[in-house]
């Protein structure tokens, strides 16, 4: 009797270890969640392939954490992955809640003719066989010299720098998930694959019923034959070759589009002011633009996808799956052949743009001149370029609670091109995941951009980074540039596209147009960053152009790089010039040093107790006041007026050498023979000023 009571007492422990042993969603980002850093109000929860997070029939199926980008597991979430190799292997979770919808994100072999592989995974729930998945390389897999700026899309002519060697795929269930239940995704008898399947996580999500039109949108059909009937193409796409004529023709109304998956042939078109087109859900809408990878004579038919509006306010795009045929970032590798974006144009003013899921472009949103647009609740995922870039002129615009992943450029960006001033553009609440090219967030020029409360996660590159090698409109003497609340995870690189080294924030001067000025960086946490933490970019240049960069409450807690001069929590290189002015920056688990400065004197690191970015402001040249002094400056001048006779006037360069010095008899002082810099001009007990000389 008392055998039988211990051995129901230790099989009960055994389901207790068992039950437990599968690991529930994700927790990384509870942290976060908890601060409203991120797109905390997401609608999915994420399962992690890692131990300790899931279950699997052998721990050697896991591809353990490694930051080495030759591994393909760098290029996952936390640097680990599962491999499912042999038939009969397989990775389970239990769930958290009930669900319908899955995603996937997986790497399966790529093939040399750029076409991909593909594959087949079984899902399972409590054991019971639900549905097989497909998976396909198609749009994965780019490929790098190391010195060329375009990625080849198969391997070809040395190209052995590797990107983009995962993907997702996302799929309505047959059957919902219940909470509590056991999630299996496993190699089955009949499974297709070649060689092994690689799973990062899947992610589950409940997903909302389908939009319902009322009587007041213009519903779109199809393409119709002559009997009135939907027409197919050969891969069950309903033809939607006739949207835009629909379009164009209800422009000014609201437009619906039914579930199912539409075959569209070239880029959509609207044209007309206050016009919704409205999908059923992005799981449910998906537009799939089919324009062939090639040109025909002078058709530029390699760009014909995307959705785009230009000049025409009040557009509202809500409920829509984007996708594309197109798996490369030019066309013919030629940066004049660009491929097409998901959303492109201005969009005009006050436009909304809502429950967008966008893959497989060249870029998310290119969207230039744009006003007081409102992007929300969105996944710009596994594109070749940006995910949002928000340039030329825009203004005012707000991208908020939305997710980036796997793009292969900045994620969040703002770029002044074409000496048109961005400003006052704001990311809030987003999500930056395993982009693998340039940076989570990146502004370019401009006044007054913002990133708030945003995280950015396992980036290959860098996390964040402000730089002034781009053509375009300065950055500006009003306001600042501003990162506040950012959490960055595993920011920073050994070795991006071109072998450089880079920090989780990257602030770069390399080829500088122009001066990095009035940049804030406020309340950010780095964590556990593959290089320097904070890298001050120059590459030996010896420009003139100078940085003015105030930090306050930074958290740098581990750098991973263990070579000579790596892993420091700042980093300034040789040639870099300005301020970095700081209050609280805290350093643990620092490989490196604390802080290295190859600058020398032309670099102020310099810790203040008071407002950093009091310390750096930089005001209008044509506006610096004391009292009734007036200085301004211009064309290799420093012109103060209002003195009186005996005022001394001492002027110093950036390093703090003093370059003129003089007692005045007059009025009004020009001094010349200044290089284009920043000088600090200091007369009788005011306090020194800094003035740009252009």
């Amino acid at each position: 009797m008392i055998m039988k009571k211990t051995i129901i007492f230790i099989a009960s422990l055994l389901f207790t270890f068992l039950f437990n042993a599968f690991s529930q969603s994700s927790k990384f980002y509870d942290t976060d969640d908890v601060k409203q850093r991120g797109y905390y109000n997401r609608a999915y929860l994420r399962y992690e392939a890692e131990p300790d997070s899931c279950t699997t029939n052998s721990d050697d199926n896991f591809l353990l954490k490694s930051f080495n980008q030759a591994n393909i597991e760098s290029e996952a979430s936390n640097q680990t992955a599962i491999k499912l190799a042999d038939i009969g292997d397989y990775v389970e979770w239990r769930t958290d809640a009930d669900a319908n919808g899955v995603v996937i994100r997986f790497s399966i072999p790529d093939n040399t003719e750029g076409t991909g592989t593909k594959a087949t995974i079984s899902l399972y729930a409590d054991g019971i066989f639900q549905q097989k998945i497909n998976l396909n390389s198609y749009w994965g897999w780019q490929y790098f010299t190391g010195s060329e700026n375009v990625a080849y899309n198969y391997p070809k002519n040395g190209a052995n720098i590797i990107r983009m060697r995962f993907d997702e795929t996302h799929v309505l269930l047959n059957n919902t998930i219940p909470a509590e239940a056991i999630l299996t995704l496993k190699i089955d008898n009949d499974d297709v694959y070649t060689d092994h399947i690689i799973i990062d996580f899947v992610e589950l999500e409940n997903v909302a019923p389908a939009f319902v039109p009322d009587d007041t949108y213009i519903i779109f059909e199809g393409d119709k034959d002559t009997e009135d009937d939907v027409i197919y193409d050969n891969e069950g796409r309903i033809m939607a070759s006739t949207l835009n004529n629909f379009i164009a023709t209800n422009g000014g109304n609201k437009i619906f589009i039914p579930a199912g998956i539409y075959n569209i042939p070239e880029r959509l078109y609207i044209n007309y002011t206050n016009t919704t087109l409205q999908g059923a859900g992005m799981w449910y809408t998906e537009l799939y633009f089919s324009a062939p990878l090639t040109q025909v004579g002078s058709d530029r038919i390699y760009s014909k996808r995307g959705i785009e509006s230009t000049n025409n306010n009040n557009i509202n795009i809500d409920g829509f799956y984007l996708n594309t045929i197109n798996n490369i970032r030019y066309y013919e590798r030629n940066s004049g052949k660009q491929v097409g974006k998901g959303l492109n144009g201005s969009f005009g003013s006050n436009s909304v743009i809502t429950n967008l899921w966008i893959e497989h472009f060249e870029c998310g949103a290119w969207l230039e001149g744009t006003q007081n647009l409102q992007i929300a609740h969105s996944r710009f995922r596994n594109n070749y370029a940006d995910g949002i870039n928000l340039c030329a002129g825009a203004s005012n615009n707000r991208v908020q609670y939305c997710n980036f992943r796997n793009n292969g450029d900045d994620d969040m960006a703002s770029w002044s091109r074409s000496n048109r001033e961005c400003f006052n553009n704001l990311y809030q609440y987003c999500t930056s995941e395993n982009c693998w090219r340039a940076a989570g967030i990146g502004f370019f020029g401009g006044k007054q951009n913002k990133a708030y409360q945003c995280v950015v996660k396992d980036a290959v590159e860098t996390g964040l980074r402000v730089d002034a090698t781009f053509d375009g409109a300065p950055f500006s003497s009003e306001g600042f540039t501003e990162f506040f609340e950012i959490s960055v995870y595993c920011g920073g690189t050994n070795k991006n596209i071109w072998n450089a080294k880079y920090g989780a924030i990257t602030i770069s001067m390399e080829g500088a147009k122009y001066n990095l000025k009035n940049i804030s960086f406020k309340n950010i946490d780095l964590i556990e960053s593959k290089q320097n933490a904070i890298y001050l970019h120059n590459l030996g240049s010896t420009s003139s152009r100078t940085m003015y960069v105030c930090m306050e409450n930074i958290n740098i807690d581990g750098t991973k790089a263990t070579g000579t001069g790596e892993g420091n929590g700042i980093l300034a290189a040789y040639g870099v010039k300005g301020y970095l002015i700081y209050k609280n920056i805290e350093f643990k688990n620092i490989n490196g040093k604390n802080i290295t400065n190859n600058a020398g004197k032309n670099l102020t690191l310099e810790s203040t107790d008071e407002d950093p970015c009091e310390e750096i402001i930089l005001v209008k040249v044509d506006d610096i006041e004391m009292g009734s002094i007036k200085i301004t400056s211009g064309n290799g001048t420093i012109n103060i007026s209002g003195l009186t006779a005996g005022n001394n006037i001492t002027i110093f360069d950036i390093t703090g050498n003093k370059t003129n010095q003089t007692t005045v008899k007059q009025e009004r002082e020009v001094v010349s023979g200044f290089n284009s810099g920043v000088y600090i001009v200091s007369i009788d007990d005011y306090k020194p000023v800094k003035v740009i000389v252009q």
